[in-house]
């Protein structure tokens, strides 16, 4: 025979569940979105600004725990996303190399830093 005694309450595990779940994970998620996609316009080469003016973000949270940031470009033309050309380079229909510019990870990287400050603050908090 088994026999589980239990001494004490669940308090602590309850107050840091309520804690939790009224977290500010979603807005802090969404203030760094927001910044990425202004730092996305303004790194982008311009020429015409529309690649420039075409960053949108969304944000999931299919999976509890789980967020997820995708920034998006809609500026596409014939088939090809012009953003991801200009950062990475392309070839052209003559036959010649456009060295890109390589500018999407570096806009990108002060975003991810602080999100990560701000999302570690956040869990110290809790």
């Amino acid at each position: 025979m088994i026999k589980l005694v239990s001494k004490g309450g669940f308090d602590k595990t309850t107050n840091y569940l309520k804690k939790l779940k009224a977290s500010q994970y979603g807005q802090i998620i969404e203030k760094y979105a927001k910044q990425g996609v202004e730092e996305l316009s303004n790194a982008t080469p311009v020429r015409t600004g529309l690649t420039a003016a075409s960053w949108s973000y969304v944000i999931q949270n299919d999976t509890p725990g789980r967020w997820v940031i995708e920034f998006h470009n809609s500026n596409v033309n014939e088939y090809v996303n012009i953003a991801l050309i200009l950062d990475a380079g392309h070839a052209t229909k003559s036959g010649s190399w456009v060295e890109g510019k390589h500018y999407i990870d570096p806009a990108l990287e002060p975003i991810v830093q602080g999100l990560s400050k701000d999302l570690w603050e956040e869990v110290v908090r809790v």
